[in-house]
């Protein structure tokens, strides 16, 4: 299970970045990614992987009256597996 989750989370966090950046991420895109979220300091992990996305695409993130309902859409399954995330830890 908890491998489950990790890849459901970490592919959560994916879509976003790809949505984000029209493209699809190379596996070392990915690494990259992820070692953005392992080095945050935020609290939650979805402020962590928020802060990933933001790193690996600066000022990629609309504000919230911007945003497609594609990506709000990204955005509360992200939510939903980071709370998973935090459930299990």
């Amino acid at each position: 299970m908890k491998e489950t989750n990790r890849e459901n989370f970490r592919r959560a966090i994916f879509d976003v970045v790809e949505y984000l950046t029209k493209y699809e991420l190379s596996h070392t895109g990915q690494k990259l990614v992820v070692h953005y979220f392992n080095d945050s300091r935020e609290e939650t992990a979805y402020l962590k992987a928020l802060a990933a996305i933001e790193k690996y695409f600066p000022e990629s993130m609309p504000p919230a009256p911007e945003r497609s309902s594609k990506l709000e859409k990204l955005l509360k399954e992200l939510d939903r597996q980071a709370a998973a995330w935090d459930n299990n830890q």
